[in-house]
């Protein structure tokens, strides 16, 4: 069974470019995603400066980290939104990031906080 991962990087939270007093436009669709709540967000955002030495340490983009992240499951494929050609390239650049035993299992430690607090409805929006 393959699974194909919906929002890789969490609707550009993962990439790492919302900091903490970080306001969205009216009507942006992120206002209403979990994630992004006042409930998570500290928490992401705690976890998000955990993640940055991991990447900066492998010379990779927060994006490139969440990606390789999400397609090291050789059972998962990831749909990787992207809105200009660059991008696109450093997207795909997540697919040559090879993640070892030991930063998984970091990675999956630094996530933990968040993920527990998630509940099993696999719907992310409070709309």
């Amino acid at each position: 069974m393959t699974i194909l991962a919906y929002s890789p990087m969490a609707q550009g939270l993962l990439t790492g470019k919302f900091g903490p007093d970080h306001q969205f436009d009216k009507g942006d669709h992120r206002n209403g995603n979990r994630l992004f709540q006042a409930d998570l967000f500290p928490l992401v955002q705690k976890a998000l400066y955990a993640l940055r030495p991991i990447a900066e340490k492998k010379g990779i983009t927060m994006a490139q980290l969440a990606l390789a992240w999400v397609i090291a499951n050789h059972c998962v494929c990831a749909i990787a939104g992207a809105r200009n050609a660059r991008q696109v390239i450093d997207n795909a650049k997540a697919a040559d990031v090879t993640l070892i035993e030991t930063e998984l299992a970091e990675l999956d430690r630094i996530s933990r906080p968040i993920t527990d607090l998630i509940d099993d409805n696999p719907v992310q929006w409070t709309w």
